[in-house]
C-alpha cells in the first residue's frame, strides 16, 4: 500500500453487569478499520447539512492525526481526527479548514456515541472504508468517466432469491452510458433478452403501481369534496368561490380562538 495504516479499534464501555453494549446494534459503525492516506471512506454521521456534510458522503483520506506524539504506538490510542477531502461538499474558500488542502477538506474527529438507554457507549470514528456503494446509497448519483464512481456492476438475483422490484432499474439508470455498466451473470441461470426487459416488473411491482394509482384517485376525489366544502362556506350568496370560503374559514377560526 506504500503508506502507514492506522488501526482504528472502537472502544466500548457499559454500566451493566452483563457487559452487553447496545451501541454495536444501534450504530452500524465498524469495530475495526484500517485507514491511511489515499483510502476512500464514507461518512456515517450527519454534520452540517447545508454544506453537504452528511451521512453517505464519500471522500479520500489525506492525513491521520494523533493527539499523542507516539501515535499508534501508544496502546489503545485512537486518532484524534482524520483529514478527509469530500469533493461533494460546499465550503466557501474563505472558510476552508486547511490552507494547504482544497476547500472541500475537513477534519472528522473521534466521537462518543451513547445507546438509547444511556447505559453504554462507543468511542470511534464515524467512518467506513468504502470499496463500493449499494444501490440504495447510489440513488441520485451519476456514474461514468470523470465522476466519483465510474462503473456499475449489477448482480441480478437468482430465481429463488428475494427480489426488490425496481432495484436493478435504479442501478442501470445511474450510468451516463451503457458502456459503463456490466451484469454479473454468474448468479443467473440462462440470462436472456426477455429477462433484461423484465427488470423492474413482476407481481409486487404491479401491486405497488395499482396501490399508488388507487391512492392518487382517492386523493383527487377527497380534494374535490374539501374544495367544495370551503366554497360553500363563502358568505357571498351570489358568487361563491374558494378564496371567499377560505376567508370565511379564517375569520371563523380567529373568532373561535379569541
Amino acid at each position: 500500500m506504500n503508506v502507514p495504516i492506522a488501526k482504528v479499534v472502537a472502544k466500548l464501555s457499559t454500566k451493566k453487569v452483563t457487559g452487553k453494549n447496545h451501541c454495536i446494534k444501534d450504530y452500524s459503525y465498524p469495530m475495526l478499520s484500517g485507514l491511511g492516506a489515499g483510502a476512500v471512506v464514507m461518512l456515517l454521521k450527519n454534520y452540517v447539512a447545508e454544506l453537504g456534510i452528511v451521512n453517505g458522503c464519500i471522500g479520500t483520506v489525506k492525513e491521520v492525526v494523533y493527539r499523542n506524539r507516539d501515535g499508534p504506538r501508544q496502546p489503545g490510542s485512537l486518532p484524534a481526527y482524520i483529514i478527509i477531502d469530500f469533493p461533494s461538499i460546499d465550503i466557501p474558500e474563505e472558510k476552508k479548514c486547511f490552507p494547504h488542502y482544497p476547500r472541500t477538506t475537513i477534519p472528522v474527529a473521534v466521537d462518543v456515541f451513547s445507546c438509547e438507554d444511556y447505559c453504554c457507549t462507543m468511542e470511534t470514528l464515524p467512518l467506513r472504508v468504502c470499496k463500493a456503494l449499494s444501490i440504495h446509497k447510489c440513488q441520485g448519483f451519476s456514474v461514468g468517466p470523470g465522476k466519483q464512481w465510474e462503473r456499475v456492476v449489477i448482480i441480478l438475483p437468482g430465481k429463488k432469491q428475494k427480489n426488490t422490484p425496481g432495484m436493478e432499474l435504479v442501478a442501470v439508470s445511474r450510468v451516463v452510458d451503457k458502456e459503463f455498466f456490466a451484469i454479473d451473470v454468474d448468479n443467473v441461470d440462462g440470462l436472456s433478452r426477455e429477462d433484461l426487459f423484465n427488470i423492474g416488473k413482476g407481481k409486487s411491482s404491479d401491486e405497488k403501481k395499482t396501490f399508488i394509482a388507487k391512492m392518487e384517485y382517492l386523493a383527487e376525489e377527497t380534494q374535490k369534496e374539501l374544495i367544495q366544502t370551503v366554497i360553500d362556506m363563502d358568505s357571498n350568496t351570489e358568487n361563491k368561490c374558494f378564496d371567499g370560503g377560505f376567508k370565511s374559514l379564517v375569520n371563523w377560526y380567529r373568532e373561535l380562538t379569541n
